[in-house]
């Protein structure tokens, strides 16, 4: 009886070690995310709705969106670059076509893998057992970015699955809610996420749009 004690005990220690273990994120893969974001704008609580379409390419050092914002009645098309090679980003208006380029927060590095310091949280599974899943909470302070992340994968080859943060950006409360559908691995057409228009390097400056800008690729 106690031999069957100790080795329950032994299995859930392998079990345990198995779940917590952190993984990286595919070098480059395409995912839609559809998320629903709680903010404030002008002292109300706003729900906005996005649909974005990303690419991730870690071998480049670079991540691509095209983005629906749906705020109210209004909807907007947006088309974000990050260079963190160049620690740049791209914010264009494809329909006023419009394009801001802003410096990333210093030191902003794309991070590939769950943080060191993330905490596992759960295993679950999606399906009748048929894909299991991992998930792990975070701290995170990037430039105007501060607060705490649930971020969920694939186990084993570590697929985004989905993505909760709670916190504030530029000092305004945030609550998203993402989940991630149409995984492929590689980037089948990369200008189509990292072709930066003419009227980019043309335009010395626009106004900060008005609308919430999508961040969600932050946290890969």
């Amino acid at each position: 009886m106690a031999v069957k004690a100790v080795l329950v005990l032994i299995l859930a220690v392998v079990a345990t070690s198995v779940a917590q273990k952190k993984c990286c994120f595919p070098d480059q893969f395409e995912t839609l995310d559809g998320q629903v974001v709680g903010t404030l704008s002008q002292g109300s609580f706003v729900a906005i709705i996005e649909s974005v379409q990303l690419a991730f390419d870690y071998m480049n050092q670079r991540a691509g969106q095209i983005a629906l914002i749906q705020d109210g009645s209004m909807v907007y098309e947006y088309h974000i670059i990050v260079d963190y090679s160049k620690q740049v980003e791209y914010i264009i208006n494809t329909q006023i076509k419009t394009c801001q380029m802003l410096p990333l927060p210093a030191g902003t590095n794309m991070s590939h893998c769950i943080p060191d310091d993330a905490d596992y949280v759960s295993t679950y599974y999606l399906g009748d057992y048929l894909m299991m899943a991992d998930s792990f909470s975070y701290a995170v302070k990037e430039g105007a970015l501060e607060g705490t992340a649930i971020f969920s994968v694939s186990k084993g080859d570590c697929i985004p699955t989905s993505v909760t943060f709670m916190g504030a950006q530029q000092g305004t409360p945030v609550l998203e809610v993402a989940g991630f559908v149409n995984y492929t691995y590689g980037i089948q057409n990369p200008a189509k996420y990292f072709t930066i228009p003419d009227y980019c390097s043309q335009q010395a400056s626009s106004p900060e749009p008005r609308q919430y800008n999508s961040f969600i690729h932050r946290f890969f």
